[in-house]
């Protein structure tokens, strides 16, 4: 009797480190110099929008769902991008980069799921108007 009442607790500590999924530290293959990879730690479906540098980007998808937003032909130096999702929380939705000339940069975010109860259609927002070169793509992994 013990030993069961033991056991209860013991499974429930131990169910969310086994159920855990692993996100790679590093990517598979080198990222180009001027790329940005933000890893999410669950897929997205989308619509994602990107801010770069205080200008929105227009996000592309490759399938109905991603969980990586590759940002290709930014210059070297500091950016600053803010993501924002009707259906999705990101942690943290706003940070800094600063990319170097010889590599790109990966990094991880905290994905999870918003489920709330919207009530009317949202207001469109105008088409975004995107910066010379760069484009954002929301792929899968």
């Amino acid at each position: 009797m013990i030993r069961a009442r033991l056991a209860l607790p013991a499974l429930l500590l131990l169910a969310p480190a086994v159920a855990c999924r692993k996100i790679p530290l590093e990517p598979k293959h080198p990222l180009p110099a001027g790329t940005l990879a933000l890893r999410f730690s669950r897929e997205i479906k989308g619509p994602l929008e990107f801010t770069l540098d205080d200008v929105r980007v227009p996000v592309e998808s490759a399938g109905k769902k991603g969980n990586v937003l590759v940002v290709t032909g930014l210059s070297v130096g500091l950016h600053r991008y803010v993501l924002a999702s009707a259906r999705d929380v990101f942690g943290p939705a706003a940070g800094q980069v600063a990319l170097p000339d010889d590599h790109g940069v990966y990094d991880i975010l905290q994905a999870q799921e918003l489920n709330a109860e919207l009530y009317g259609k949202p207001a469109e927002l105008p088409p975004a108007p995107g910066l010379p070169g760069v484009k954002a793509r929301l792929e899968k992994w």
